[in-house]
């Protein structure tokens, strides 16, 4: 008879556990399936948003490949505006700054090359970023707005934004400063580099240092 009474009376403690407790299990359990829904639901708008942006880079090739500019110059703009973290926009703003340079808008060039040094999510294209737009601003003879770029280059680019410093600073007429800078240049180059040749060629045509 205890254990009846017993088993009536946890059945009775339950009923009432429940009574005041169902209400909150059910919100508990909603939020957690919300939760799950949520996060899918994410996951799927951002495919959708990288597979949008991925076309968009691929037209943005076969226009620049066509001579399409104004169409290229559309579509670029298009994902820096619509698709700004994603790395199609930053990679479509460096391939429309080179169509720039080649065509000799330069203007045009580094206004593109900046936005991916202020925007692209990876530091080595901020990085690449800022070592062409230096190029493009020497080749403006703005030399002066071109050095500040370079100092805020780390690796694996720190060699070549020393060697771009060095052109810069020759022509600016400083010797003494390019020679450096072509030295840091050609330590932390690869014996291998495609680009050590010419760097040592300019190095060399400097002379000794005094």
């Amino acid at each position: 008879m205890a254990s009846h009474l017993d088993d009536e009376e946890q059945v009775e403690n339950l009923k009432r556990w429940w009574k005041e407790n169902w209400l909150a299990l059910v919100a508990g359990v909603g939020l957690g399936l919300g939760a799950i829904g949520g996060w899918q639901g994410w996951q799927h708008w951002q495919d959708g948003q990288a597979q949008a942006a991925s076309r968009l880079h691929e037209d943005l090739k076969q226009a620049l490949e066509g001579g399409q500019t104004e169409e290229a110059v559309g579509i670029a703009d298009r994902l820096t505006r619509e698709f700004a973290s994603s790395p199609y926009a930053a990679s479509a703003a460096l391939r429309l700054a080179r169509a720039d340079v080649e065509a000799a808008r330069y203007d045009e060039a580094v206004g593109r090359l900046a936005w991916v040094a202020a925007h692209a999510e990876d530091a080595a294209t901020r990085d690449v970023a800022r070592v062409r737009q230096a190029r493009v601003l020497l080749a403006q003879g703005k030399l002066d707005a071109a050095l500040p770029l370079l100092d805020a280059v780390g690796e694996p680019y720190r060699a070549l934004a020393e060697e771009v410093r060095g052109d810069l600073l020759l022509a600016k007429g400083d010797r003494s400063g390019a020679r450096a800078a072509y030295d840091k240049a050609l330590q932390g180059l690869d014996e291998q580099a495609a680009n050590r040749e010419l760097l040592q060629q300019k190095r060399d045509d400097l002379g000794a240092s005094s």
